[in-house]
């Protein structure tokens, strides 16, 4: 991970793996190191319990948290903190019913375009930084034993050897027996 790293944004690392406390004492750290004062925005693009509560200890209680998945129960969210959701299906559905949103407190306003066409400018905004360099996909590996190596991925993958990198397994490259 520490190519990706641009230490003149004060870009830093936390490793969730370590548990909440380990996590919510990291930004704290992270925030302390570069001198940020305090953190009044996050966007949690996990959105399970653990990552939105270690979210919530260390934003400003005035904050906004976004979150990725709707139709989860948000409602332990502390309610000083403005909670939202952005997530990709907003380029093909309608904005999220307030009703069902549990502990969700605050909707895009509009009539239903915003979502769409900040997913068109966003497309195309990542296509360029593609095109240019300046924007890079997620690290992979190529297992080169094809439909063989499944068996290799999940065992890394279960025993945390599979930091950082996506496996790209194909088919093509599977040796007969």
């Amino acid at each position: 991970m520490e190519p990706l790293l641009s230490k003149d944004r004060r870009d830093a690392i936390i490793d969730y793996r370590d548990g909440t406390d380990a996590v919510v004492k990291g930004i704290q750290e992270a925030l302390k190191a570069a001198d940020a004062g305090p953190a009044y925005h996050a966007y949690d693009c996990v959105s399970e319990p653990n990552t939105y509560e270690a979210l919530s200890r260390v934003l400003d209680p005035n904050g906004h948290i976004t979150l990725v998945l709707p139709g989860r129960d948000y409602t332990s969210i502390p309610e000083s903190l403005k909670t939202s959701v952005t997530y990709v299906g907003v380029a093909h559905t309608d904005p999220l019913d307030a009703s069902t949103s549990k502990g969700i407190r605050h909707f895009a306003e509009g009539d239903g375009r915003n979502g769409k066409d900040l997913c068109f400018v966003f497309s195309r905004y990542f296509g360029r930084g593609l095109q240019e360099g300046w924007f890079t996909g997620h690290p992979t590996q190529v297992l080169p034993g094809g439909l063989n190596d499944v068996s290799t991925a999940l065992k890394n993958l279960k025993d945390g050897k599979a930091s950082a990198v996506k496996y790209v397994i194909r088919p093509g490259d599977t040796a007969s027996s």
